[in-house]
């Protein structure tokens, strides 16, 4: 099922930063995480439909969406891998 959502804003606003939060020293020395995590916007994995006929190969227009920053393995079944290339 697929649905439209819409909103009509009036105003907005948004807490921008880059880097990691600001706490206090006292805070630092508590054994509690701080960091960020990273929202990052792009393509993942293909997923391939497990309804469909088995070993059809990702095409590769959806490969190439990938691009060179990963290496897939070439399978069409949900086995296949995608993975990094080791750093340079």
């Amino acid at each position: 099922m697929t649905g439209v959502l819409s909103f009509a804003f009036t105003a907005a606003s948004a807490k921008v930063r880059t880097g990691c939060p600001s706490d206090n020293a006292a805070d630092y020395a508590l054994p509690i995480w701080a960091g960020v995590v990273p929202y990052v916007t792009g393509y993942g994995a293909p997923v391939t439909d497990e309804s469909g006929v088995r070993g059809v190969e990702v095409p590769g227009s959806v490969v190439g969406l990938l691009g060179s920053r990963w290496v897939w393995d070439g399978g069409g079944d949900a086995g296949a891998e995608l993975s990094r290339p080791a750093p340079a």
